[in-house]
């Protein structure tokens, strides 16, 4: 078995990595430890899609801290996956950008008023996040701009949530 530790970002570079991993390991299973503040939306889709694309073949285990962007690439997953204990997690709306996935394509805002009213009215990103299960407490939290923490028994609840859905 071999094991991917994406502790540092989840930029386009670390995607890089990532693809390099999976190119250099095309058979057997695979462990991919998650320890990660976040980062760059289009290195976490990539990093997603290729997690999906191998999803009968890899495990993703999350490890101290998902947050972020890590946050969503650990719930987008379609393989197995695995929270440790005394895991934390947290979401967020970007406060100096919004990145959003519509129609197949990405949607940039650096505007600071474009992008309150994008998280006012961010349909798609609330519309996942009551699909993995987060309440309307936690929803509302993050369309006010602040950070959602998760303890392990939460996230756990999310992970079950999720599966099942």
């Amino acid at each position: 078995m071999k094991y991917f530790y994406m502790y540092e970002s989840t930029d386009d570079v670390d995607a890089n990595k990532f693809i390099e991993f999976i190119n250099t390991n095309p058979d057997g299973e695979l462990t991919v430890y998650i320890n990660n503040y976040g980062g760059m939306n289009t290195g976490g889709w990539i990093m997603s899609d290729l997690i999906n694309a191998n999803k009968d073949r890899i495990t993703l285990v999350a490890v101290g801290i998902i947050a972020s962007n890590a946050f969503r690439v650990f719930f987008r997953a379609k393989c197995k996956r695995v929270i440790a204990p005394f895991t934390q997690g947290m979401m967020h709306f970007s406060s100096k950008k919004v990145t959003l996935c519509e129609n197949g394509g990405p949607l940039y805002f650096e505007d600071q008023e474009a992008i309150r009213n994008m998280k006012a009215e961010a349909p798609i990103t609330e519309r996942w996040c009551k699909e993995i299960g987060m309440n309307e407490k936690e929803i509302r939290k993050m369309k006010r701009v602040e950070d959602v923490w998760f303890s392990t028994e939460r996230l756990q609840e999310l992970l079950a949530f999720s599966e099942n859905n």
